[in-house]
Order: structure tokens, then sequence, then C-alpha cells
């Protein structure tokens, strides 16, 4: 009876803490979605005068969680120096303020071992499981398995680390102003996910041109400070913040994402061209104010399609009015197409170039060779040999690497 008794205590002691507990982070790839967080004050457990407390920010966990209130089954998991896990509940609910018609989303969850761990800057993540159990995981600031959450998400392939947000001189020696780190660590971000689904969404390598998808719907993106999530058909990294217009194909979001618009080649920014009547004028600095002019003071949405040359993100941009910036660049004869695939936007370019739109007024060289007129390192064949003048596209300037 002995020998039995002490068997029972170390099965309850020992063996069952681990059938139920014992979360790994790689579980994470089968869940259905996947909000990512830095803890602000709100989120850590403080409150003393109520049993409940919320996470909100809802606009992010409005995508994986819904618009009805709904109470879930939840995992609580705190990995740090020690990992403390909790089975409990959450309710997700929404309320009208008196002072608006607005909706508010709160995650509410009860206080727990496991929230009370969590501090300002942990890493909170809330993954759904299925429609009635969720996992809400704190990762202590840090941690290695930060990393491979990314990893999972597929948002690790968005970093550029090239791309550092500009200090002025007081910032650099006196400090103050938040490191490129610590900035991308407060981007909240919401990622849609099919179960089961691999780490990282693997590239197409087919080198054939496809036409890009233009179903992308402004309204389907929550209206806050920057967003990184799926695209919802094909499940594309989608990049949504406010844009600095470096020239007529380049857009920084967010002093971060260094992204080239695919598909285009926009004149450079000190490239002149000639109009009707033979005179030179500044044709980069046009293109530059034209898409500016597209843009307007709104945000930009792109779609990122890879990494490309000179480490920088490639992609479909659009405006907040659902415009496509890659292919109105071309039709309103402010950017030609490029020499490198995907060879897109032909038929844009041959309206333009028969309604003299743009730099189609007159005649230009390509900027392609442009930049590599001093060296006369040309990379498209018979495009730029003796300073020809660019007449229109044809599939042999395909750029040869």
């Amino acid at each position: 009876m002995q020998t039995i008794k002490k068997l029972l205590c170390i099965f309850v002691i020992f063996i069952l803490p681990c059938c139920c507990f014992g979360f790994e982070v790689s579980e994470l790839a089968n869940y259905k979605g996947i909000v990512i967080k830095t803890m602000v004050e709100s989120d850590t457990l403080h409150k003393t005068t109520s049993k409940k407390t919320e996470i909100r920010n809802g606009s992010a966990l409005r995508k994986i969680l819904g618009d009805e209130k709904v109470k879930f089954k939840t995992q609580y998991v705190y990995i740090g120096k020690k990992q403390i896990e909790h089975l409990g509940t959450t309710t997700w609910y929404h309320y009208t303020p008196k002072s608006t018609n607005k909706k508010v989303y709160h995650l509410y969850y009860q206080k727990n071992d496991v929230m009370h761990e969590g501090q300002i800057g942990d890493t909170l993540v809330v993954a759904k499981k299925n429609d009635e159990e969720i996992t809400l995981l704190i990762l202590q600031k840090g941690h290695k398995d930060i990393e491979k959450i990314y990893d999972i998400a597929g948002i690790n392939e968005m970093i550029d680390p090239e791309i550092q947000p500009k200090k002025s001189l007081w910032e650099r020696m006196f400090g103050g102003a938040d490191s490129r780190t610590e900035k991308l660590a407060k981007v909240e971000m919401a990622v849609e996910m099919d179960a089961p689904q691999a780490a990282v969404q693997k590239k197409s390598r087919s080198k054939k041109p496809t036409e890009p998808d233009m179903d992308l719907n402004p309204d389907s993106y929550e209206k806050i400070g920057f967003e990184a999530e799926r695209h919802k058909t094909n499940k594309r990294v989608v990049l949504i913040g406010t844009p600095r217009i470096v020239d007529g194909d380049t857009i920084i979001l967010e002093d971060l994402f260094n992204i080239r618009v695919i598909g285009i080649d926009a004149p450079e920014s000190k490239q002149n061209c000639w109009d009707a009547n033979g005179r030179e004028y500044a044709c980069g600095k046009k293109s530059t104010e034209h898409l500016q002019k597209l843009v307007g003071n709104g945000r930009v949405k792109c779609e990122i399609r890879g990494i490309g040359r000179f480490g920088r993100h490639t992609g479909l941009c659009y405006n907040m009015k659902d415009v496509n910036l890659n292919k109105t660049m071309v039709r309103d004869g402010y950017a030609v197409i490029s020499t490198y695939p995907p060879i897109l936007f032909q038929e844009e370019e041959r309206l333009a170039i028969n309604e003299k739109a743009g730099i189609w007024q007159g005649t230009l060289r390509h900027p392609h060779c442009f930049r590599h007129q001093k060296k006369q390192d040309w990379k498209a064949i018979d495009l730029c040999e003796d300073n020809k003048l660019y007449n229109g596209w044809d599939d042999k300037f395909v750029t040869k690497e």
C-alpha cells in the first residue's frame, strides 16, 4: 500500500503536470491567428479594485477574434527565467461608450500567476487555436523564443537591417529617441494563418511574369499607427504605414522599410528628359512629385513580393483610395517598365506613349541607362548603347544578371 501511495504521489507531482502543461512555442504554427504586441501598462496586472483586467488594442485582436462577444478557454503561459502555466478563461467583449457610437473591444482576463509575471516591455502573444480556445503567451523581454514566434508568423522576412530611423544630433549625443529595435518592438502585428501552416511562406521560383493581385481593400485594415499583416487571399505580408517618398519608384514606410515599387522604373532624382520642343527639364523631380500627389497626405499599404537588389523590399503599393501606385505611375507617364522581372504594365505604357502622357510628351533615356552611363556597364541588351532614346518596351530588354 505504501508503495502504491508513493507511486501515486510521484504521478501527481511530476507526471501529471507534464501531461497538462509543457507548452512549446513551435505549437503556434498550427494556430489560426496570432497577434503580437509589446506589453504596455494597461496590459499588466496592476489593478487592485477589480478581479478582472483587460488587454486593449482591439483593432488588431478583432482580426483573429472577430466582432462578437465570446468566452474562450485559455491557456496562459509565461516564458522567462522560469515557465509558468495556468488554465482559465478570457472574455472577448465590446461595448459602445456613451460619448461615441464607436465599439471598443477588450480581452478580459482573470488574475493569475502568469499575468502577474508580465511586465512593461515583455512580448505579449494572443493566439487563436480554434473557435473556443486561445493561448495567451508572455515572453520576458529579450527572450530567445521571440525570434521564433516572428518566424512562425512569417514577419521576420520584412525586417531590413540596412534601414535605420534618422536621429538628430541631440538624440545621437544624449539619447531620448527609440532605437530601431525598440521601434520595431512597439509595432502591433496581426497575422491570420491557415492551420496547419509552415513557419515561413515559400517564395515562388517561377520566372513567368504574372499580373499582380488587385483585390486589396483599404476598408479591411484598421487605422492604427502602423500594421503588418497577411493578405487575406494570397497570404503575402502587407505593410501599412506613413510613407516618405524618395523618388518615383521608392517608398520608405515609417522610416523602417525601404520598398522598391515593383515592375516600374522612374526617372532618377537628378535625371533630365526633353520636352516636345527639345528643351531639357527635370523629369526625375516631376516623377517624384507625381507619386507624392497620388499618395497625398494618407498612408500607403504595400504587398511585399520579396527582397530585391540592394536588400530592398519589392512590392505592389496602394494609396488609401485603393489606387495601384505601380500601375498608375506607368499609365500617367511618369515611370516606365523595369528591366528586371516580373515584366508588368506593358499595356499601360503603350497607352501612355500613344497619349503622350507625362515624360512621353518628348523623349527620354531609360532610367536603367541613366544609372549605368558613367561606367557604361549596360545590363540590358540593345537598350542603352549609342545613347539610344527609349521608345517603349521590348522583351529583348530584360536585364541579364
